[in-house]
């Protein structure tokens, strides 16, 4: 039996999806989500030019095949930015696909004022 490894990015839409998060309180209609395909996290993970390797440096945060993540709300929009920046010179499929669901999760986080958190 193969093992599937599945890839999230979450994003606190209110204070109750934060609750969600941080008090382990059931309440996922607050939380954003997006699930990214094997082949977009590769994508996105690709040393030292992906997407989270560039945050990885960047903010010293760990988001990897095996590591839960967080991104502080304080670097959500610059990771936008950035985003955007990469979905504009990529011509990989899966690397387009895989930066414009973390940017629908970065653009929630944003919005509510809270981080992003990426689960492996």
């Amino acid at each position: 039996m193969d093992f599937i490894r599945r890839h999230f990015s979450f994003a606190p839409k209110n204070l109750e999806g934060y609750n969600h998060f941080e008090y382990f309180i059931e309440d996922k209609e607050n939380v954003y989500e997006e699930e990214l395909t094997q082949e977009e996290f590769d994508a996105l993970d690709e040393y030292p030019t992906g997407f989270f390797s560039s945050i990885n440096k960047k903010w010293k945060v760990m988001v990897d095949l095996w590591e839960d993540e967080q991104l502080p709300a304080e670097h959500v929009a610059e990771a936008l930015e950035l985003a955007n920046a990469m979905i504009a010179k990529s011509s990989n499929p899966a690397e387009i696909s895989g930066l414009e669901k973390v940017k629908r999760a970065l653009e929630v986080a944003v919005k509510s004022g809270y981080y992003i958190e990426f689960d492996n």
